[in-house]
Parts: structure tokens; sequence; C-alpha cells
């Protein structure tokens, strides 16, 4: 008996490590200096797309004009090998081009892609902006959305309908408020909303699509003491707000509030939690209804 199940662990452990070496075989490890050798990237987002490929969207340090401080959007597609399918870069003379922090691209159902993020000038005007991709990849064009200077896009997602929303902080002054904005397929401005106080600095992070043409919407906000707490809203089809409310500590609860839609109509979001004195960080995960609860 003692000699049949070594035997039987010995194949458990066999079938193991055969399927365990088979998914190492599978995976990939890359270095991508689509731009030039040693000049920095940052990779925002990435799509896992029907096709088994890989759609990634980067920023980094362009070389290709005059401009000492400029930068670049780019779309990356690489096979399910890791294999370069095509690179394409939205580079605007005069200006810094930024993707979203927080996932902010998307697929059509044309099949383009498009970028959400900001342009930025010389005098440090900075505008959202929307960058849009072929189904292959390639750089089609970009349109700035003419709103208050200073605005920082987070990120950006599809709207209800074919339209797209953004989400980020704005300086208003001496204060920084959250913005949301809502554009045509086109990137026109339809309308837009602020949100918070004047008295502390507060900024959204993460918006998703939810129920009946609403919308949640993920940030910290200030609560004093230079700290800040998860905020989470649902608002509806114009961005006036239905319900809000902060989920904190006493202390800094740092974390940003990156919220994903369910397929029941509830979101999770993922945060910091403060432990012990406030001093460390973990993650936290929450689930929170349609009601927000």
């Amino acid at each position: 008996m003692r000699t049949s199940r070594l035997f039987l662990y010995i194949l458990l452990m066999g079938a193991s490590a055969w399927w365990s070496s088979r998914a190492v075989a599978q995976g990939f490890h890359l270095r991508l200096d689509t731009i030039g050798p040693g000049w920095a990237q940052t990779g925002r987002a990435i799509l896992e797309l029907d096709n088994g490929d890989f759609a990634i969207s980067s920023n980094g340090a362009w070389i290709h004009d005059s401009l000492y401080w400029s930068s670049t959007t780019s779309l990356i597609i690489l096979n399910s090998a890791g294999s370069y399918v095509s690179v394409s870069n939205i580079d605007v003379p005069d200006k810094l081009t930024y993707n979203g922090r927080s996932r902010s691209l998307v697929q059509l159902p044309d099949g383009k892609f498009v970028i959400g993020g900001n342009a930025v000038d010389t005098s440090l005007v900075g505008l959202p902006s929307l960058y849009w991709f072929d189904a292959n990849g390639l750089a089609i064009m970009y349109a700035e959305i003419q709103t208050l200077p200073q605005y920082i896009v987070r990120q950006m997602n599809k709207a209800h309908d074919d339209g797209f929303v953004m989400v980020g902080d704005v300086r208003v002054g001496p204060d920084i408020q959250a913005f949301l904005l809502k554009t045509d397929s086109a990137g026109q401005l339809e309308w837009s909303q602020l949100f918070g106080t004047s008295t502390y600095d507060d900024y959204f992070w993460s918006i998703e699509p939810a129920p009946d043409g609403t919308y949640y919407i993920g940030g910290v906000k200030g609560v004093g003491n230079n700290s800040w707490d998860p905020w989470l809203l649902r608002v509806d089809s114009l961005g006036n707000e239905i319900w809000s409310f902060t989920n904190g500590t006493p202390f800094d609860d740092l974390g940003q509030a990156h919220l994903v839609t369910l397929p029941d109509g509830n979101f999770v979001y993922g945060s910091g939690e403060p432990t012990g004195n406030g001093t460390d960080q973990r993650p936290q995960l929450v689930k929170v209804d349609t009601a927000g609860t």
C-alpha cells in the first residue's frame, strides 16, 4: 500500500512538473526598446485581443525632433509568443504626449484602438487628449479636448454610447479638484463636471460603466492632516452624483481606489489600507453593490 501511494505521489508530482514546464515554456519576458536603446519608456495598459495578441500602450522620451523635452504615445502589438506585430508612435510637434496612468486603452467594435491621456505644450498647459490607432496598431490621429488648462488624465474608458469618458484631476486656482468629462466619438467635449472641495486636494483615478447608463468612479478624497481616503461615487449619464462615500481609517489611505465593474453590476475596488500606526500599507480589495454599500 505504501508503495502504491508513493508511486501515485511520484506520478502526480511528475504530471505537475510536466504541466509546469509547459507553462513556463509558453511565457516570455521582454524589454521593449521601441524608441531607442537607453530611452526610458513606461507601460501604461495592456489588452489581450481576441486573436491572442497583446496590445500595449506606453509613453517614452522621443528623440526624433528638436524639442528637448518631447515625449511620445505609443501602441505596441505583440503576438502570443511575444514577437512584434506592430509598433506605432504619435508624436505631436512641440508637445509632450502622455497616456493616462490607469489603463487608458480601449478597443472599439471596428477594431481601432484609442488611448486617452494628455498633451502638454512648452508653457505647461496640459489638455486631455485622445490618440487613435487602426486595427493593425498603426497611428491615425489625435485630438485635444478644449477644457481648463492643467488637466491630468488618470483614466479614459468607453462611454455607454460611442463616445469616451475621462477622469483625473485639475488645478483650479491654488487647489486640485477631481474632474469627469464626456466626449463624442470624435473627441469633441459634450460636458464636464468638477468634484471635491476647495479645502483639500481631491483626485479621480478610475471610471467604469455601471448599470442603466451610469458610471462608477474611484479616487481619493482629501480629509486633512495631509491624508486621503478612498473615495467611491456613482454618477448618472450627465455626470451628476447619485451617491458617494469615503472608506478610510484615521491614517492616510492610499491606493487610489482602482475599480472594475462585475457582470452582476456591482464593482470591486482595490486600494491601500494602513496597518498599525499608519506607517505601513497593505492592499485591500472591497466589493460594493449598486447602492453603494
